[in-house]
């Protein structure tokens, strides 16, 4: 889980910096669609705490990542669904928030609440 966690820190820190966002963006995005069951807590930690960060592109690609992990992982994110929301709602809220990753992220989650298969109450 150490090295999970590094594979993921490691190119979070490099969103903030417009030389390596791109890239950084990429290999999220590849650790996301890598993502074993166990290791979806530790990414959504990892996007917490970075959505932290007082920049708006990290907070605006910390809540695109969470959507992608929504759709991508859509089981072992469910019993993380409130925590996910409450952090993304706290996003919206604040005065720098990105209002079109929310967008992207928000119809997601509801696609996901809405499927049959699904019962989230």
């Amino acid at each position: 889980m150490v090295e999970l966690k590094q594979k993921i820190i490691n190119p979070l820190s490099k969103l903030s910096d417009r030389d390596t966002h791109q890239l950084a963006v990429e290999d999220l995005e590849k650790i996301i669609n890598s993502l074993s069951n166990d290791g979806v807590s530790m990414l959504l930690n990892c996007l917490y705490d970075d959505g932290n960060d007082s920049k708006l592109a990290v907070k605006k690609e910390s809540l695109c990542l969470l959507a992608i992990l929504c759709a991508t992982h859509s089981d072992p994110y469910a019993t993380h669904l409130t925590k996910i929301i409450a952090h993304n709602v706290k996003k919206l809220m604040d005065s720098n928030s990105s209002l079109p990753a929310f967008q992207k992220f928000c119809p997601r989650v509801c696609k996901y609440m809405n499927s049959p298969k699904n019962d989230v109450k």
